[in-house]
């Protein structure tokens, strides 16, 4: 593990103190330096992308991007670092900013989650879970508020749980990401003011399932590692951050650090209703339930605390054609299964358009566009059939 000397463990307002004056308060799919890691190494089986590059895919327009511009000129000026489009299981079209290759490991942050709910079902397959599960049933000194949670409430980002966002250091946003002792820190959660019953995106979430099957995993990282990413023949070392060197509690919220090319393969994988490299590594039921709204809200309702915010999510929530599921978001897709992704707070993506065959994965250092990618990258999967 690494020995972050620029931003201290302890105390607490110190790290904080630190991290903010290395990041100048602005965040960075190279901020894992900061955090100490542990390492999920590339092996000898390591499988290389197929490629079939198609320089006309620079070309084509994108119509829902506030300047109609093409795809070429879309990633150059969006403060992208990486773009890569496969089509049929190949890579059809990459960019890379200086400096970046399909190698270089970046902060995933939220595609994290989507990670973290693949190695979910593989358990719940297993029978080590079930998603309709009382997180009462793990852990006996629960407050009846968490207690009486499923696990399934809690992928699918049902409120109930206090969580503030701001960057201030008593947010909750920021105590839980900068947390030296996360365990420590879900002791202090607090019901939401807001009640039960409509979508917020809470990482809290994450902390407590992760604290659910720790309990029932003797090494949570070696298990990942080995029964589901391995599995996918990375061809680079990733890493996954950690609340500090002391506690080892790995940040299931936001902390997997992955290379473009690994990305690519993880959207490969749910392409392909969960089978890669001949494997079926992921259920196929999984994959194909994520690509359905089946069990889930898409109500103007459910999202009203976004109204409430006035948050830049609402105008495309209140359309109906998003939905949150395990972990992903959807977008309804007529007559075929819906297409979904994996998002980051960077504008981080893993895009999987199943009616098109085709996958594309976006990093970057800000959203950096005024319209909304997924709209985006929708529009791109739908036209490299014409190239």
């Amino acid at each position: 593990m690494n020995l972050v000397s620029s931003v201290p463990e302890s105390p607490y307002i110190l790290r904080y103190l630190a991290y903010a004056i290395a990041t100048k308060a602005k965040q960075s799919v190279f901020d894992f330096q900061y955090f100490p890691f542990r390492v999920l190494k590339s092996d000898s089986e390591e499988a290389e992308l197929e490629r079939n590059l198609i320089p006309s895919t620079g070309s084509l327009p994108v119509s829902q991007s506030s300047t109609n511009q093409t795809v070429d000129n879309l990633v150059r000026t969006s403060d992208t670092l990486s773009f890569l489009v496969l089509k049929d299981g190949k890579l059809v079209y990459e960019y890379y900013a200086d400096g970046i290759n399909g190698k270089t490991p970046m902060l995933c942050y939220s595609i994290t989650k989507s990670l973290f709910s693949s190695y979910l079902s593989l358990l719940a397959a297993n029978g080590v879970i079930s998603f309709n599960d009382l997180l009462g049933q793990y852990h006996c000194q629960l407050p009846d508020f968490v207690a009486n949670r499923t696990f399934q409430s809690l992928m699918n980002m049902e409120s109930g749980i206090r969580y503030t966002h701001g960057k201030g250091p008593f947010t909750d946003m920021v105590k839980f990401w900068l947390s030296t002792d996360i365990r420590r820190s879900l002791k202090e959660i607090s019901p939401s003011v807001d009640g039960s019953g409509f979508f917020y995106y809470n990482d809290i979430h994450l902390h407590l399932l992760n604290r659910m099957v720790d309990s029932r995993i003797s090494d949570l990282f070696v298990d990942i590692n080995h029964n589901f990413w391995q599995r996918l023949k990375p061809t680079s070392n990733a890493l996954f951050c950690i609340d500090s060197h002391q506690k080892k509690y790995l940040k299931m919220d936001g902390g997997m650090v992955v290379a473009p090319y690994d990305l690519a393969k993880f959207g490969l994988l749910y392409a392909n209703n969960g089978l890669i490299y001949n494997s079926q590594v992921l259920s196929e039921d999984w994959c194909r339930s994520l690509k359905t709204s089946d069990g889930v809200r898409t109500d103007s309702d459910f999202w009203d605390l976004y109204r409430q915010m006035n948050h830049s999510w609402y105008p495309i929530l209140k359309q109906g054609r998003t939905y949150y599921k395990n972990f992903w978001w959807g977008l309804k897709q007529d007559n075929a299964p819906n297409d979904i992704y994996a998002m980051g707070i960077l504008g981080q993506f893993v895009y999987v358009s199943t009616k098109n065959n085709v996958v594309i994965v976006r990093q970057g250092n800000s959203w950096g566009v005024n319209g909304w990618w997924p709209y985006m990258l929708e529009e791109i999967a739908s036209k490299i059939e014409d190239i």
